[in-house]
């Protein structure tokens, strides 16, 4: 550090620090100053790691970096160079100049730079070259090419020469320095032709600051070589789809590897650069040419151009397999063509279908939805295979026999309404596949068809009751076969017969007196009516007119009749009237009995007789109580229709009870009209 730091500085030091830092942690480094006066001064410096966050000791911070690129990404880092505390010297003889520092064995840390207050003179410590090294003036490529600078210039100072400094050699191409690179002579390689060669020489000694000079540049040319075999191209005619190849060449130099350049009249085809080219049908037209270089590093290129072709004529290809007709040859269904395999790829399809082998008008797509008009036909398809570039193939495929379609049920028939006598059952059409099919019906009974029963309604008759109603709907439409759908409505009930007025009984309901019954109204007009009397809702023998008298028998209990309401086709009604409870018959008075010559007789011992009188009720029984006055005359002689007048009867007034009687009729008596006064 002597001229520097010391007695060859122009004012020598009194202050140093050191800058740099440590790795593996901090680090305190013992150092040794050694002055002139030949004293010594032991210091102990301190290192930061140079990855600490925050100065260790006396340390401070110098320079700091942010981030790092560390296994393919950014870290962030707060790593640099430190300072140390500054130190004074401290010679035993004052002013002693520093001349050397000695740091023993002291590891891991990096001494970047030592700072002081000495005034240095920079001319009297860098090292100047008296003339640069000089290389040849041409240099061309060759495999185990040697250049080798000339030239061993002087080294000085401003103070004078430096005697035995060590050289370096440093070699640079384009400006970046050859590594593994030493010496006064550099081996070529191949990727250096082309590039800018020059030669540094650096002088280092001892306490000095290095010189360097530097050669003037020479650019390294590239080397030669010769086809001794040319390479060839494999046709000169071509077709689209063929391929054409070079076959390799070969040169002076074996290693040189050929790289090609197909053209089509003489212009590049874009990424055609293989040793073979299968012709597109862009080229169609044109002649093709290729350009073949023979490249080896360090080498110039060698160019051959193979060709022209004639021009490029359109490709030929073959049926490697037909098309296929798949699907079902079924009116309705659909036919589609799956496409063949060729010869090349890249082929397209065209389609005409056929029927009998004429064309379907408009039938040119690679499906075909068979309708009515191809029943009975064959189906056949004419294929057209291209491919741009190519000339085009056709051929035929024969399919087979369309048959009848089958229609399919949407949604089934149904039929509303109840299976009644005299009710309307509706049967929908249902709906189907193809739509709008013509539908008929057909009603059945019992499985028998009902004659004219062919519309979509139907009201089932009286001879239909007890049968099953069945509806078939027929759906039909050209180039299908039928749909029939029967539908099982059920079996016909008879309609129900509702009264919409109830029977009722009409009169007197007595003993004797002639009761009638009101039919009532029903919900069907024409029905026949039949009755039946009940006496306590038991039937009574052969009452079954309209009208009814009850008898003696009836008496007390209830009187109601059964009326049954029938029509063919309906359920019989049947309703029974509200019981009346009979009453005791009347019996009418149609002539009141009277005595017979009750004036003429009324004398004692005279014979009397009464009249048994008229009733309107036929059997009654009669008796008789004869009367003196208000009082009943005693004994049997007075309860027979005549009467002896007796002497107790004089100047009394003779009367007759006569008590009519009769089974469920109410007893009465009748007054017969009283005598004159007894004689």
């Amino acid at each position: 550090t002597h001229l520097g730091l010391g007695s060859g500085a122009t004012t020598a030091a009194t202050k140093i620090a050191f800058v740099g830092a440590a790795t593996n942690g901090s680090k305190t480094v013992s150092a040794t100053l050694h002055f002139a006066d030949s004293s010594t001064q032991s210091i102990n410096a301190q290192f930061s790691d140079w990855c600490d966050r925050d100065p260790q000791g006396t340390n401070t911070s110098v320079a700091r970096w942010t981030q790092r690129w560390y296994s393919g990404s950014a870290q962030t880092l707060a790593c640099g160079v430190w300072a140390t505390e500054t130190y004074t010297l401290a010679p035993t003889t004052p002013g002693s100049p520093l001349e050397s520092i000695d740091f023993g064995s002291a590891a891991n840390f990096h001494l970047f730079g030592i700072a002081s207050d000495a005034v240095v003179n920079p001319a009297a410590i860098q090292i100047v070259g008296s003339t640069p090294p000089a290389l040849p003036s041409s240099v061309v490529y060759e495999p185990s090419g040697v250049v080798t600078a000339s030239g061993a210039p002087s080294w000085s100072t401003s103070a004078g020469p430096v005697a035995s400094p060590k050289l370096t050699y440093v070699w640079q191409l384009d400006g970046v320095t050859v590594a593994n690179a030493s010496g006064a002579s550099y081996s070529l390689q191949p990727d250096d032709a082309g590039k800018e060669l020059t030669v540094s020489l650096a002088a280092s000694a001892g306490g000095y600051l290095p010189g360097t000079v530097t050669s003037a540049p020479v650019t390294i040319a590239k080397g030669t070589f010769t086809t001794t075999t040319s390479p060839t191209i494999s046709a000169t005619t071509a077709r689209v789809g063929d391929t054409l190849s070079v076959s390799s060449g070969t040169y002076s130099v074996p290693t040189a590897t050929e790289s090609y350049a197909w053209l089509a009249d003489g212009n590049p085809i874009a990424g055609a650069t293989s040793s073979s080219f299968t012709v597109p049908a862009a080229q169609l037209g044109k002649a093709l040419s290729v350009k073949v270089t023979a490249s080896q590093a360090g080498y110039n290129d060698v160019v051959t151009t193979l060709g022209p072709t004639t021009a490029v004529a359109q490709g030929v290809f073959t049926t490697s397999s037909n098309a296929v007709i798949g699907g079902s040859y079924i009116v309705g269904q659909t036919l589609s063509a799956t496409a063949g395999s060729y010869s090349t790829s890249g082929v397209s399809e065209t389609y005409q279908w056929t029927a009998n082998g004429t064309d379907i008008a408009g039938a040119t797509s690679a499906t075909l939805a068979l309708t009515p008009a191809q029943l009975d036909a064959t189906i056949g398809l004419k294929v057209t295979a291209a491919k741009s570039g190519y000339e085009s193939l056709s051929y035929a495929v024969t399919g087979q026999v369309v048959s009848k379609g089958t229609i399919v049920l949407v949604t089934a028939p149904a039929v509303t309404g109840a299976p009644v006598f005299g009710r309307t059952l509706t049967a929908s059409a249902g709906a189907y596949s193809p739509a709008s099919p013509a539908v008929t019906y057909e009603w059945l009974a019992g499985n028998a068809p009902l004659a004219g029963a062919t519309s979509s309604t139907h009201v089932p008759t009286a001879a239909e009751i007890g049968k099953t109603v069945q509806v078939k709907v027929t759906a039909a439409t050209a180039g299908y076969a039928d749909l029939v759908t029967v539908v099982t409505v059920g079996t016909v009930a008879k309609e129900a017969l509702t009264v919409t007025k109830s029977p009722a009984l009409s009169g007197t309901v007595a003993v004797g007196s002639k009761v009638n019954v009101v039919a009532g109204a029903y919900s069907a007009a024409g029905v026949t009516v039949s009755y039946q009397w009940l006496a306590n809702g038991a039937a009574i023998s052969k009452a079954v007119g309209t009208s009814y008298t009850p008898v003696a028998s009836d008496k007390n209990k209830g009187l109601s009749v059964r009326v049954t309401a029938t029509k063919a086709g309906y359920a019989s009604a049947v309703t029974t009237t509200s019981q009346v409870t009979v009453k005791a018959g009347t019996i009418k008075v149609t002539k009141k009995p009277a005595i017979s010559k009750a004036k003429k007789n009324a004398k004692v011992g005279k014979k009397l007789k009464v009249s048994k009188g008229s009733y309107g009720t036929a059997g009654v029984k009669v008796t008789y109580q004869w009367y003196r006055g208000s009082k009943k005359i005693k004994g049997s002689a007075a309860k027979k229709a005549k009467y002896k007048v007796k002497s107790a009867d004089r100047r009394k007034k003779l009367s007759v009870k006569v008590t009519v009687k009769k089974s469920g009729y109410t007893t009465i008596t009748v007054k017969t009209k009283a005598t004159k006064k007894v004689r």
